[in-house]
């Protein structure tokens, strides 16, 4: 699946520059596309599913996400959420 692909490949150059770290960039991928693949089909199938309803999802979905990578970036990846799975680090500039 090639738009599978284009993620697994975003998540693993993220990793190669030390901007996530991740068990591995398959089951990284693997959360974010089904994260992504809900809200879609909600969005396809929800009888109330209009366009507001759908950007909230989004958005929830999306600061779900910024919030556990933050916690990592606070507390360090053996205490926060999800520990070992996804941390962030600051990419040095040079």
């Amino acid at each position: 699946m090639v738009a599978f692909r284009v993620l697994q490949d975003a998540v693993q150059t993220a990793m190669d520059a030390g901007v996530i770290q991740a068990s591995d960039a398959e089951t990284c991928s693997d959360v974010l596309w089904a994260m992504m693949h809900g809200i879609v089909a909600l969005a396809i199938t929800m009888p109330m599913g209009d366009s507001e309803c759908v950007q909230r999802l989004t958005d929830v979905a999306r600061d779900m996400v910024f919030k556990a990578i933050s916690q990592c970036l606070t507390s360090g990846p053996e205490k926060g959420m999800n520990a070992g799975l996804v941390t962030r680090r600051k990419v040095s500039s040079s």
